[in-house]
């Protein structure tokens, strides 16, 4: 008698980077999530400038806005659809698809607390035809969370480790999990790649500086690296939330644009490194860093945090999984978990509650 299939969910995300579209598919069939098949996709470019100015400039017309909306959501159909015919897996075998959307502005705190994701889901339910879970930032904030991160109940639940052990997240935004036995606390840091990215698109007019090549020609300017550290932006108790409405080209100082390209990105690079490496090194207990996103991929950023951290500093590659495609599958087991009516944990207040809104065929 043959088995029946595992339920298959689709996960896509789009972080803080906003360097493209993530898709994943994930079988649930036991304890921990299974990665079926990855992808990443370009946005199209006219897309990616209309998100880069928001960013900047963060007003807009309220017609240009729903247009961008619909039109970032059906980007992420698109993404979807390509992504299901080149692995062959049939719509009717997906039985959810989480979309994190695309976040353009964080504001949790304060008397009203909102979160702002682009991208529609009625494009992706009318292209593929499964439900859709949706706005999770939102939901997490009203039952009392502050909307990010909402990867550590996952990193909790795929990663069993042995012994105490760091999860560290590098997008836009750096943010870590600590998991012990099945207890886990997560929070973000500050900036992962946001400074040095802002800092390439608007002098250099390229979207990254690759596997830090130009930082690792560079001097740091240790001095500078310290006064921006002592900024409360690096000085708040977690575990806390923040995005690009803080971390982005205005918040550098004027002294480091002085500076040669190389010395800049040397400089911005070890502000993201020493920050990360002062939360881990107060964790001394979880004596390994298991890092995944972008920021898994720049050498000299990896190598910064392996000479400041305490702890033996890996990539997920060591747990067999691509280090991009964490945080989509995050997303796809959030959608799990939704359309199952599985409640997940709230790190900020210790409750439970039900993440997302679904969208369901009709």
């Amino acid at each position: 008698m043959n088995k029946p299939s595992p339920d298959l969910y689709i996960g896509t995300m789009s972080g803080t980077s906003m360097n493209g579209i993530d898709v994943c598919a994930i079988s649930i069939s036991g304890r921990t999530p299974k990665l079926i098949a990855f992808a990443s996709y370009n946005y199209p470019p006219k897309l990616s400038a209309e998100l880069f100015e928001l960013i900047k400039a963060p007003s807009m017309h309220l017609d240009s806005f729903g247009k961008l909306n619909f039109q970032i959501g059906r980007a992420f159909a698109s993404a979807i659809e390509r992504f299901i015919s080149k692995h062959g897996i049939s719509p009717n075998k997906i039985k959810g698809i989480g979309l994190s959307g695309q976040t353009v502005w964080h504001s949790p705190k304060g008397p009203a607390p909102f979160s702002i994701q682009l991208g529609s889901p009625h494009p992706i339910t009318k292209i593929i035809h499964a439900p859709v879970v949706f706005d999770f930032r939102n939901s997490h904030i009203a039952a009392g969370g502050e909307g990010a991160p909402l990867v550590p109940p996952f990193h909790a639940k795929m990663y069993p480790f042995k012994k105490p052990s760091m999860v560290l997240n590098i997008g836009g935004i750096s943010n870590y999990t600590l998991v012990s036995g099945a207890s886990f606390f997560g929070s973000d840091i500050g900036p992962g790649n946001a400074l040095m990215d802002a800092y390439c698109r608007e002098l250099l007019k390229k979207p990254c500086d690759h596997n830090g090549a130009l930082a690792s020609k560079g001097t740091i300017k240790s001095g500078l690296v310290r006064k921006i550290l002592q900024r409360k932006e690096f000085k708040r108790k977690h575990p806390f939330s923040t995005g690009k409405e803080i971390f982005n080209f205005q918040f550098i100082p004027n002294q480091l644009l002085r500076l040669s390209p190389e010395d800049a990105l040397a400089s911005l690079t070890e502000v993201t490194a020493q920050s990360i490496a002062m939360t881990a090194n107060k964790h001394k207990k979880y004596k390994n860093i298991y890092v995944c996103g972008g920021g898994a991929f720049n050498k000299h950023l990896m190598s910064r945090l392996d000479a400041l951290c305490e702890q033996s500093v890996f990539t997920t590659e060591a747990l067999g999984i691509h280090p991009q495609a964490i945080e989509s599958m995050a997303f796809a087991w959030m959608a799990y978990m939704r359309v199952s009516n599985k409640k997940i944990p709230i790190a900020q207040n210790g409750s439970k509650a039900l993440l997302g809104s679904v969208l369901r065929i009709k």
